[in-house]
């Protein structure tokens, strides 16, 4: 056999074998194309690793533009869709969003400050403020302004010191103690309740050491006020006084009788 002739033999025998392997695999479902083994009975195997997932789930990925950064976004990712959803719209940025890292206030509170027009500063006027609602109720129809209420800057307080005297203080009793440096302005002594001793019945008004300072023999029989006809009205010097209140009754035989002292006057 010429050489040519043995040559053709040996390749006829290597294309024989070949075709006897395809047949082989072709018989067995698989089919190899560079690498990539395809079973057609038991699903696609890629170097190695076998796929699991199916066509539909395959076709998800069908337009998909995302890159491997941007899908890797989603790694660690627990919230569920209608968590994300919340999101749906949104056009605040992240230092907009970060606004609410810390609060703790709830939505009623927050809704405190609904329809507020006020600006901060407006709002900072409240801070240090001590006032209750009540004190501060008390400006409530205040039409003055502020130069008149201005112009009760320096003036004196109005004080008042009051007590009771009964048919039975026979001997000095203490109303009040007034301070140094104060001026009385006005007394009154209302009797609630007649004294009733069977002859006269007064009442002498003073301070201690002089019995009738402010007023001698004071007719308290009756029921009533009197507020005229006081002495020794203005300042009281350098020093306190301590207003005192007799009752007088002729025959000392008196059931009943009661009066309420009321003085007035400037605390310097």
């Amino acid at each position: 056999m010429s050489y040519g002739k043995r040559v053709a033999l040996i390749v006829a025998a290597a294309a024989l074998v070949a075709t006897a392997a395809i047949a082989q695999q072709l018989h067995e479902g698989r089919h190899i194309f560079d690498g990539v083994t395809i079973r057609t009975a038991g699903g696609l195997n890629l170097a190695g690793t076998a796929v699991t997932a199916t066509g539909a789930e395959l076709n998800a990925l069908d337009g998909l533009t995302a890159t491997v950064a941007e899908l890797n976004i989603l790694d660690g990712v627990t919230s569920t869709a209608a968590e994300l959803n919340i999101l749906d719209g949104v056009t605040s940025t992240a230092a907009e969003l970060n606004i609410l890292d810390g609060v703790t206030s709830t939505a009623a509170e927050l809704n405190i400050l609904d329809g507020v027009t006020s600006t901060a500063a407006e709002l900072n006027i409240l801070d240090g403020v001590t006032s209750t609602a009540a004190e501060l109720n008390i400006l409530d129809g205040v039409t003055a302004t502020a130069t008149e209420i201005n112009s009760l800057a320096g003036t004196k307080n109005v004080l008042v010191c009051e007590n009771t005297v009964a048919y039975t203080d026979t001997t000095a009793k203490a109303i009040c103690t007034i301070p140094a440096d104060a001026d009385v302005i006005g007394i009154t002594v209302n009797v609630t309740t007649g004294f009733d001793d069977t002859g006269t019945d007064v009442l002498d008004l003073g301070v201690t050491g002089t019995a009738e300072h402010f007023k001698a023999d004071l007719d308290v029989t009756s029921t009533g006020q009197t507020v005229t006809g006081w002495n020794n009205f203005g300042d009281v010097g350098a020093s306190p006084i301590t207003v005192e209140a007799i009752y007088t009754g002729q025959n000392t035989n008196a059931n009943a009788g009661a009066a309420t002292v009321i003085i007035l006057y400037f605390d310097e």
